[in-house]
């Protein structure tokens, strides 16, 4: 929402706003926009420690944190050479994960 609204931006980052008055106006927004009551709550306490500015860098990292409490692994590969050598790769690779993850072969 907040990419999409150049106001909330505003609201969100400006110093010029009270704790108070982005509280209101959050709550405001969040009601009309149909979210729950926990996030509401949250967000009501992000802006009451006056932290609203930081509010994505939050969401980012509870996503990280869900992610290891399920056991998600990410990763990427890469190859510059011929199809043999990158299945080979592909392999070492796979059972690297799975033995940093603890699954067997």
């Amino acid at each position: 929402m907040v990419v999409e609204s150049a106001d909330l931006a505003r609201l969100v980052r400006s110093p010029v706003f009270t704790a108070d008055e982005q509280s209101k106006a959050l709550g405001a927004l969040l009601e009309k926009a149909g979210i729950g009551a926990l996030v509401t709550r949250f967000l009501k306490v992000v802006a009451a420690n006056r932290r609203l500015f930081a509010i994505r860098e939050m969401i980012k990292d509870f996503r990280k944190l869900v992610a290891h409490h399920k056991g998600e692994v990410f990763g990427g590969t890469h190859t510059c050479g011929t199809a043999d050598r990158f299945a080979a790769r592909r392999d070492q690779g796979r059972h690297q994960v799975r033995h940093r993850a603890g699954r067997p072969d």
